[in-house]
């Protein structure tokens, strides 16, 4: 009697999902990316092959999984979908647990691991925050501009302890510390930053081109001088007439820099005064959570509170730890004894879906469309789209200049004229409303820009 090749390749299905809930080895990894991307490239699928292309996308955490999921979702029962979730934060748990080893030594992490994020965000900058470890995490805030983390929508206390300021409120008082942690990570902060870091162009720039305009000095009164003393009446003129205008625009340049020091030290404080009221929000964050009733509040406070709890919390198996639900987050724990919250052992879970799996792979011939193949098209169509903007937008806007008249871009010597005059029209100092600030921000913006054509 023939075998049916379906019910082999069902049975081969059912036996790499009982590997893929166990075996977290990089060895099998290598043979589940190959099955991944078999599985990625049929256009469509049936339920046995989406129900395992969903726990490899867990596995390597592929977020279009929750689109796969929410087209078989009348199809899966409870326990096969907290399986589903019981993978993705297990190999989110195996990744944490190999960078945790990586910074408990104290060693700095690979390019790869500073990207890797977990349900409750926590990352290698997080790990060295909660170990307290702070000369770990400066080096680590110089290795790369963190930003702020997305949190998980609707999760309450697990939106607060996402932040790395928030988490370093906690476990620091240094303020130095604080504020770099908050310059670094903090999409409040980010603004100033940004200003902060053309302030320093803006100033490098005039500084060498004053440097440059000095020794340019320097030059012309030597020549100067010689043509006097060879009575060489027209090159003593034009070398006179050249050290005028270079005296202009040192001055020019002068007023420049007096105005970005102003603007460097009203930048400080404004950083000052953000930081200051997020280090207050930040206190009271924590107050407010540690007095209120939220469900994963006390665990949080625990285990991300303390360094010798957090490490103890790792050192325990993933297989004897709990898969704690609460509304869009999953994770992996210790049992929370909580009405809102679900907690359930690997082991009831394994035993559940094992006995509802049959039903996905004797289950009706209908086939499912490979989301993976609809997102690459989408994107195939956004790059055309995006493609053809461009095109028309560089064919219509060239370069506008709002300050400077167009002949200021070709000569140098109508630039400086017409700065020397924009400059004294706007300068604070010469107006006396601090509003003419803005706009000559951006008169040295535009003169910069010209320059840099000029350059190119």
């Amino acid at each position: 009697m023939a075998k049916d090749p379906e019910a082999d390749t069902d049975l081969k299905y059912s036996m790499l999902i009982d590997r893929i809930r166990s075996d977290f080895s990089m060895d099998f990894l290598r043979e589940e990316i190959r099955l991944y991307s078999a599985l990625s490239s049929k256009p469509m699928l049936t339920l046995g092959e989406s129900y395992l292309l969903i726990c490899l996308a867990n596995r390597l955490q592929d977020m279009r999984a929750i689109k796969l999921i929410s087209r078989i979702r009348d199809q899966l029962s409870l326990p096969q979908i907290q399986l589903a979730r019981y993978i993705e934060c297990r190999s989110a748990r195996e990744r944490m647990d190999e960078a945790l080893c990586r910074i408990s030594k104290g060693l700095l992490p690979s390019e790869l691991y500073l990207g890797l994020k977990d349900d409750l965000g926590l990352d290698c900058l997080h790990y060295a925050i909660i170990l307290e470890e702070k000369e770990l995490a400066t080096t680590l805030m110089s290795m790369k501009y963190w930003g702020k983390g997305e949190p998980v929508s609707s999760v309450g206390a697990c939106n607060a302890f996402y932040s790395y300021f928030f988490l370093a409120s906690i476990h620091f008082t240094d303020t130095i510390f604080l504020k770099q942690v908050f310059l670094e990570t903090s999409s409040s902060a980010s603004a100033c930053v940004a200003v902060s870091r053309r302030i320093r162009s803006l100033t490098d720039i005039a500084s060498s081109r004053l440097i440059h305009v000095n020794s340019r000095i320097s030059m012309n009164t030597d020549l100067k001088e010689a043509a006097f003393h060879k009575g060489d009446t027209e090159e003593f003129l034009r070398l006179e007439a050249c050290l005028d205008d270079l005296l202009e625009e040192k001055h020019d340049l002068i007023l420049e820099s007096e105005y970005l020091d102003r603007w460097k030290k009203q930048n400080y404080r404004d950083i000052n005064d953000i930081f200051s009221a997020s280090l207050a929000d930040a206190k009271r964050e924590a107050s407010a959570l540690k007095s209120g009733r939220h469900p994963l509040a006390p665990f949080l406070f625990r285990i991300l509170g303390s360094p010798d709890d957090f490490l103890s919390y790792h050192a325990r198996p993933a297989e004897d730890s709990y898969l704690i639900s609460y509304r869009h987050l999953s994770f992996l724990g210790e049992y929370i004894c909580d009405r809102s919250l679900s907690c359930i052992s690997f082991r009831e879970i394994a035993d559940g879906e094992k006995r509802e799996r049959f039903r996905i792979f004797s289950g009706s011939d209908k086939l499912y469309k490979n989301p993976w193949l609809e997102s690459s098209s989408e994107k195939k169509e956004n790059k055309k789209e995006n493609t053809s903007e461009k095109s028309t937008d560089n064919r219509e806007n060239d370069i506008r200049i709002r300050f400077f008249s167009k002949d200021a871009i070709y000569d140098r010597n109508i630039l400086r004229k017409e700065y020397h005059i924009l400059i004294k029209q706007y300068h604070p100092d010469e107006t006396g409303r601090d509003e003419s600030g803005i706009i000559l921000r951006e008169i040295i913006e535009e003169k910069n820009m010209i320059l840099g054509l000029k350059k190119r």
